[in-house]
């Protein structure tokens, strides 16, 4: 079975500049301007003090971060994934920016060889024309 996968809105509001970043195989990030914490997801105001004064930061092509937790799917609960499994979605504590823990897939990685705390790095992956969706790979 073969099914397109979901894409993200990117057009949301408070997203659009974190989806026009990865566009450009860039991570840009929320901070607040009030207690100036990194946000993510992106949001319309601070969680941690509520402000609403925020801007976007933007952390650079070259991410890193370390496995904080993952999970392995075996089935697929969207048709689109149905290819790919098993396949790992790791959370990743980003390398340099406080509290902030990003989802997304781990490719290019076996099932049996995830382990928390391992090295990885952001890479990029062109989905669409206009949509550019980040993912994890083993830093080695």
């Amino acid at each position: 079975m073969n099914s397109e996968k979901p894409l993200p809105l990117v057009s949301d509001p408070d997203g659009a500049p974190y989806w026009a970043a990865a566009k450009r195989h860039r991570l840009s990030l929320q901070q607040c301007d009030q207690c100036h914490s990194f946000l993510y997801p992106p949001g319309p105001a601070c969680p941690h003090c509520g402000s609403s004064l925020i801007s976007y930061n933007d952390i650079g092509s070259e991410v890193t971060g370390r496995v904080y937790s993952y999970i392995i799917s075996y089935r697929a609960f969207v048709a689109g994934f149905s290819d790919d499994v098993p396949y790992v979605v790791a959370l990743v504590d980003v390398d340099g920016v406080p509290d902030v823990k990003i989802l997304a897939d781990l490719i290019d990685c076996r099932p049996d060889e995830v382990r928390i705390g391992m090295p990885v790095h952001m890479t990029w992956e062109d989905r669409t024309e206009d949509v550019t969706l980040p993912q994890w790979k083993v830093t080695l």
